[in-house]
């Protein structure tokens, strides 16, 4: 038995009819409670009794044993100590790193079928605002604080300057801690945050080698000179300088400082105070046809660090002279060799003063690959096509996708609120736009974090009319569970060939990397027997398969009834049999 089920959508002739959850747990009247009291002559010569995390020693006389918190209101505290031979925080800025836990689409603390009374309720829930204080000695202070957690509903880092009068105060039976209590102020959560640690000293790091002041080449005056960097690819943000034999007239000075900012030109002097060196640095442009002839321009390629610079007429042509030009600073790096895991970065490359080791102890993430020029020649018909705005279904999918490199997979549902019935045959909600996205992983069953799902949101609602309701979900799977009777052909050889054919099962469900071309399955596309029996007898050690079953688990019930679902490997069920040959 059990004290109801969960709510879900029931097949009808007209389509799925909406079942409300049947919890109905147990309602306990009274409870009695027994004692036996047992006097002695010896009374005791001390009670001590444990209160809000503290123990106090109680006189003989009468006393309340269970006191009320003096806490009215929830709150979370974060206590701080000093070192030994520090007396006092010095003005130095306190950095700490919430992890909380990645809530994907589908998780058990994630209603995936809401009813319809709860998504009302939850379009009006009010963005959540705490409150931080600090303790000064006397009174409980509101502490300002730099917070990249969003209330802690991300990881993220916090950060907060300790005010002068941050005081050590006594609490929970612990030593003496200087105290911040975080207390909630208004608004809902979504999801409820579920924090794992937090971590102190921390800070944010990138992938990236800085070099400075590398000289690419020399000048010899001519239309159109071309220069590379030493290091490939560049991150955005280069800054690229021209020794020049004077300094700007007053004009292009303010044009160079509006382009570039009040350091754009370096003058070294001599002893006698005299220009040495004037270096100034010139502005990236995507191309020429914009350029006059006096412009301090260049066009960079960011993939092969290719530096062009004008013919004079669109673009200035630098001036010549012997290693003049030079990237006064430029980053490179990235890629998905970046994408450490875990406690994988533990060795510092270069000393840096006050530091012993370091360790990540969260997965790098966000490292993706330069665009290859076959996605290029896919992307850019689509770009004339949406211009930015999201109208029609592909625009929405396309647009999706460039809301994050995360998103590798989307689909649009017109007419369709999915967050209230993901199941809905034939949506005709006027206003209303769905669309599913996939992230990019090798798990078996790729799940957009609910952060993910509310960037990409953010991003489409900036892309098309206010009066459209967009709703962003993950997809729906089916779940393929295989059951196969195999022969073999060697009988030394039969536990490599059963792990082969689980890995080959395996790779081939995965939703976005399997099928006979590697490029996933498509929405609504179930794996045919003939597919399987095809895949598995190539695997080498195979005779023939002798019997194959296909059972297809709908974690949503009604899912397979839509053409909205992804499949993905589940379990398998592998019998060798051996036969002569």
């Amino acid at each position: 038995g059990n004290y109801g089920r969960e709510a879900s959508y029931q097949q009808t002739t007209n389509g799925y009819q909406f079942q409300p959850a049947t919890f109905a747990p147990p309602l306990i009247e009274s409870i009695v409670l027994r004692h036996t009291l047992t006097l002695s002559d010896e009374k005791p010569e001390d009670v001590i009794t444990y209160n809000d995390f503290v123990y106090l020693t109680n006189s003989p006389k009468p006393f309340f044993p269970f006191q009320r918190s003096e806490l009215v209101q929830k709150a979370f505290y974060l206590g701080f100590s000093l070192p030994l031979a520090r007396t006092d925080f010095s003005n130095r800025k306190i950095s700490m790193f919430p992890c909380v836990t990645e809530v994907k689409y589908g998780d058990n603390n994630v209603t995936l079928v809401p009813n319809a009374t709860a998504v009302k309720q939850l379009n009006k829930t009010e963005q959540v605002q705490l409150v931080w204080d600090y303790w000064n000695g006397q009174a409980w202070q509101q502490l300002t604080i730099r917070d990249e957690t969003e209330n802690f509903t991300r990881s993220g880092l916090i950060e907060f300057l300790p005010p002068g009068d941050f005081s050590p105060r006594e609490d929970f039976n612990l030593p003496p801690r200087y105290w911040l209590r975080v207390q909630w102020l208004k608004g809902d959560y979504e999801v409820e945050p579920r924090l794992k640690q937090v971590l102190l000293n921390t800070t944010m790091a990138a992938q990236t080698a800085t070099i400075q002041k590398e000289i690419v080449g020399s000048s010899d005056g001519t239309e159109n000179q071309k220069f590379n960097t030493t290091s490939q690819p560049i991150l955005a943000g280069q800054e690229l300088e021209v020794r020049e034999p004077e300094i700007p007239s007053a004009l292009e000075k303010d044009k160079i400082l509006l382009e570039e900012g009040e350091k754009a030109i370096t003058v070294t002097t001599n002893e006698t105070g005299r220009p040495q060196e004037i270096w100034v640095r010139w502005h990236q442009v995507p191309d020429f046809y914009q350029s006059e002839p006096r412009d301090r321009h260049y066009v960079f390629d960011n993939l092969t660090g290719e530096i062009t610079f004008g013919d004079g007429h669109n673009g200035l042509i630098p001036p010549p002279g012997k290693g003049n030009i030079r990237m006064s600073r430029y980053q490179t790096g990235g890629g998905t060799a970046g994408n450490k895991p875990a406690g994988a970065i533990v060795q510092l490359k270069t000393t840096v003063p006050y530091v012993d080791k370091v360790i990540n102890h969260q997965a790098a993430a966000g490292g993706a690959e330069a665009e290859t020029i076959d996605s290029l020649i896919e992307r850019a018909p689509k770009e004339i096509r949406h211009r930015q705005r999201a109208v029609t279904k592909e625009d929405y999918e396309d647009l999706a996708k460039l809301a994050s490199p995360e998103v590798i997979r989307a689909k649009c549902v017109p007419l369709g609120n999915l967050k209230t019935n993901p199941l809905d045959p034939k949506p005709d909600l006027a206003g209303a736009v769905s669309v599913i996205i996939v992230p990019r992983s090798t798990e078996a069953k790729p799940l957009p974090s609910l952060e993910l799902i509310k960037r990409v949101q953010n991003y489409l609602q900036a892309y098309t009319e206010p009066t459209v309701a967009i709703s962003v979900v993950g997809a729906l799977y089916v779940r393929v569970d295989i059951t196969t009777k195999i022969a073999v052909t060697s009988l030394e050889g039969s536990r490599e060939v059963a792990q082969t054919v689980e890995q080959t099962l395996a790779s081939f469900l995965h939703p976005l990397t399997g099928g006979f071309d590697g490029m996933g399955w498509n929405f609504g596309r179930q794996p045919y027997k003939s597919d399987l029996y095809r895949l598995l007898e190539r695997v080498p050690g195979v005779d023939h398969v002798y019997s194959l079953e296909v059972a297809e688990i709908e974690e949503l019930d009604g899912a397979s009834e839509t053409n909205r679902f992804l499949v993905y490997s589940g379990n398998h069920t592998i019998d060798l049999t051996f036969v002569e040959s």
